[in-house]
């Protein structure tokens, strides 16, 4: 199938499953796509904040970023769209910038 959430959820569903598992597709500025074990909770998309092009600068660093985003929410038990927010965040940051760094100053506003 050519089917981005189909294909996530034969990933999330995919044997052996010893645990739980949360499988999520990035696609750019496409819409993020999150999938789950055995259904355990329904397939979610989350909306992509665009960036205009001009501050699309290098995007070396940006899934690393998206997943520290992702991860630190996680652990805080913050809600998944929390989550998604904070991951496109941080991404969307290191974009902003060459190379894989941040800014100086703190512009996080979720």
């Amino acid at each position: 199938t050519t089917d981005v959430k189909e294909i996530a959820q034969k990933i999330a569903d995919w044997e052996p499953i010893y645990r739980p598992r949360t499988v999520i597709i990035t696609q750019g500025k496409r819409p993020i796509i999150v999938a789950f074990s055995n259904n355990r909770l329904p397939l979610e998309t989350y909306t992509v904040p665009l960036l205009k092009d001009e501050e699309i600068v290098d995007t070396n660093g940006a899934g690393d970023a998206f997943v520290g985003g992702y991860i630190a929410y996680l652990l805080a038990n913050k809600p998944l769209s929390e989550c998604m927010k904070a991951a496109s965040f941080a991404a969307q940051e290191v974009i902003k910038q060459s190379g894989c760094t941040f800014p100086k100053e703190n512009r996080m506003k979720l």
